[in-house]
């Protein structure tokens, strides 16, 4: 007869110490949708110089999704995801193997803008499985995954994302709204007068329909948007980040406001941005350098050669010294010489210089390592973690 007392419940010997199962490690999944700002990588070192990849690095056990590409609206987001419909305008046909050049979207619409050779996006049409890139202007090319029959494609007919299994029923991060052309009212923002709002409003029911959840970040400013509080982009960004925090009070996080405050107090530079109320220069990514390419032999000239056209609103920094370009050309620009406290002063031809971005922040490896906080993205990605924490 079998002894009952000498077996224990879990099948070890009577006497010793049973074994607890090992409970399997849960991946938490995450998504962030966005535009450059979430791409990153405007400096550093890829891939760590973006926010999701450093968000994942600080959560364990778990996969974070870089949906970000630059210049895109918050619609053509939220086509990408499949929130918002489009349909080619063009007639063609998808060949057996193979790609079809010259495919035309809905305007403003397009699921792979900005999408060049070295990427893609992928969906369907007609049932055919493509990847979608914009080698330039505003036709596409469509290149099919799988050789299979040809398919004649008719203006009108829908393009369908195809997406990462996960990408929606987890938990989706949008920062959207910076790249759109249209801008909402400067105030009383609503998803019929701003398509910011309509297009988050279309997103985060998609989200909630596909059993995910969702985290919205405010939209942020920086220099090209003028003199804040005066300029009427800073306005109308106020006025969607309020209709943001106020529509999602518990789904939403207003990043704009600790960036702004994580302003250096010892840096002239960055003072100077925190009484404009903009994210702070020691945060931003230095994106552009180069070697003077003439002397400069006056400290209030701005005829100054850096050996190619910069963007407007850069600072400059020569040696200890900044320089706003406000406009202009390469040798013919309107700037401010001995900005945000600096001095102004002479410098030989080949004498270094970097340039600071205007709007997009700094990433892991970058060259802008002043800000204690560390790299722009880094703190967005801590700030971030602290947000889903109390979401989830």
């Amino acid at each position: 007869m079998l002894d009952l007392t000498a077996i224990g419940c879990n099948g070890s010997q009577a006497g010793s110490t049973p074994t607890t199962p090992t409970a399997p490690t849960q991946t938490a999944y995450y998504t962030a949708w966005g535009d450059s700002l979430t791409a990153g990588c405007e400096d550093g070192a890829s891939p760590q110089c973006a926010y999701p990849y450093q968000l994942s690095q600080l959560i364990s056990n778990s996969v974070v999704l870089n949906e970000g590409i630059g210049g895109q609206t918050s619609t053509q987001i939220a086509v990408r995801m499949g929130a918002v419909p489009t349909y080619v305008t063009s007639a063609f046909t998808i060949p057996a193997s193979g790609s079809v050049s010259n495919v035309t979207f809905e305007t403003g619409h397009e699921p792979c803008f900005n999408v060049a050779a070295t990427g893609y996006i992928e969906g369907t049409i007609d049932g055919v499985q493509v990847y979608c890139q914009n080698p330039g202007g505003t036709s596409y090319t469509l290149t099919r995954v799988a050789a299979g029959a040809a398919q004649n494609v008719n203006s009108g007919d829908a393009w369908t994302p195809v997406l990462a299994a996960t990408a929606l029923n987890g938990i989706n991060i949008i920062w959207a709204g910076r790249s759109n052309t249209s801008t909402c009212p400067t105030s009383a923002a609503t998803t019929s007068n701003c398509p910011v709002a309509s297009d988050i409003a279309a997103m985060t029911s998609y989200i909630i329909a596909h059993g995910g959840k969702y985290l919205v970040l405010t939209v942020i400013n920086g220099e090209l948007d003028g003199d804040a509080p005066y300029s009427t982009p800073y306005e109308w960004i106020m006025a969607i980040n309020t209709w943001i925090t106020s529509t999602y009070p518990n789904n939403s996080f207003d990043i704009r406001e600790p960036l702004v405050a994580a302003y250096d107090a010892s840096n002239p530079a960055d003072v100077l941005d925190h009484a404009n109320d903009i994210p702070p220069f020691s945060l931003r990514a230095f994106n552009s350098s180069g070697t003077l390419a003439a002397a400069v032999s006056s400290p209030t000239t701005c005829a100054i050669s850096l050996g190619f056209s910069i963007g407007a609103k850069t600072t400059v920094t020569v040696g200890s010294e900044h320089i706003f370009i406000d406009s202009g050309t390469d040798g013919n620009y309107v700037c401010t010489r001995g900005y945000a406290g600096s001095t102004a002063a002479t410098y030989s031809s080949g004498t270094p210089w970097i340039g600071t971005d205007p709007l997009h922040l700094s990433g892991y490896g970058t060259a802008n390592a002043g800000n204690p906080n560390g790299p722009g993205y880094t703190f967005v990605a801590k700030a971030v973690q602290g947000a889903l924490a109390k979401l989830q």
